[in-house]
């Protein structure tokens, strides 16, 4: 696996190019629109990650990645479809004011669960979570 600024795989995803498999060592700040479909897979994330998206987004969606720090949703988010498929959580991962047509959490694995206080979804699909100890607060 090689290192990627998030800004190098920001521009994969705007040039429609498959990302290589990878790892990112900088704190992620995700602001930006990717386009209409954007699909961040076999991504490794060793520092904080912190979305927030206040304008309407397309589909996101997060496949086979490995979360190593916690992942923020800052804000007030309004998102399409976001989606976190395949996905292991190793730390905590806070979902608050999140405003979204469906928001897909499925085949995860949770180390310490997961928080959110103001979600609010057309469709909420939580599935096949895996965990030894990990708590649902909503």
């Amino acid at each position: 696996m090689v290192h990627k600024t998030f800004a190098e795989i920001t521009q994969y995803i705007k040039d429609g190019i498959a990302i290589p498999k990878c790892y990112v060592n900088d704190i992620i700040r995700i602001e930006t629109d990717f386009g209409k479909n954007a699909q961040i897979i076999d991504i490794t994330f060793n520092k904080t990650v912190i979305i927030k998206l206040s304008s309407t987004v397309y589909n996101i969606s997060f496949i086979n990645c490995i979360f190593n720090a916690p992942i923020y949703f800052e804000g007030n988010c309004i998102l399409k479809d976001f989606g976190f498929f395949d996905f292991e959580f190793n730390s905590s991962f806070s979902i608050d004011n999140v405003s979204a047509t469906k928001f897909e959490i499925a085949g995860c694995f949770l180390k310490r669960g997961i928080h959110s206080h103001g979600l609010v979804a057309e469709t909420l699909r939580l599935e096949l979570l895996k965990s030894d100890s990990a708590k649902l607060n909503f």
